[in-house]
């Protein structure tokens, strides 16, 4: 049997084909002979603790649902297809006083953010030239205009001047400053 095993496959060892024959003699046993059945012994105490007590319950197979009869006038009469008519709903009330300064507000609040975008597209645009250091102070020019850390350009405070540019952050507006 090796013999016939290397001669068709070179490379299966004889070591290899030793195995398989073994195994496949192991596997015929088994499906032969069957399994050995375990034995377990326990105590009639460990038994009756783990043994639920099983109740035969009857049960009845689940009811079928018949089908409603319908007669065939008032089928024909019914269309599934019509179309529906759905009642429009009431119009809605006036909004409370609180809703509508929080809707003017919230306008507000978006008109405000539209400006400032723009303002920073605008500042964007305008290049800076030149960026001057002179003991330990920087100065830029922003589209013609002179700036230092901390001055107000287009409603934007200058952070800080870097080499590779400047550093600039939104300048809140004061609450009576909008009124």
């Amino acid at each position: 049997m090796a013999a016939a095993i290397n001669s068709s496959n070179p490379r299966v060892n004889a070591k290899q084909a030793v195995i398989i024959g073994v195994l496949g003699v192991v596997l015929v046993g088994v499906l032969v002979y069957g399994q050995p059945e375990a034995e377990t012994v326990e105590s009639p105490a460990a038994v009756a603790a783990e043994t639920p007590v099983v109740r035969p319950v009857k049960t009845s197979p689940p009811k079928k649902k018949k089908w409603v009869k319908v007669a065939l006038d008032k089928a024909v009469e019914t269309n599934p297809f019509a179309e529906l008519t759905i009642p429009k709903a009431p119009a809605a009330a006036e909004p409370e006083p609180v809703a509508r300064e929080a809707a003017a507000e919230m306008e507000a609040i978006a008109e405000a953010a539209k400006a400032r975008e723009a303002a920073m597209a605008d500042l964007r645009t305008q290049k800076v030239s030149v960026i001057l250091r002179h003991s330990g102070k920087a100065t830029a020019m922003i589209g013609g205009r002179m700036v230092r850390e901390g001055d107000l350009l287009n409603g934007f405070r200058v952070i800080s001047i870097l080499p590779t540019g400047v550093v600039f952050e939104a300048e809140e507006v004061p609450p009576e400053a909008k009124q």
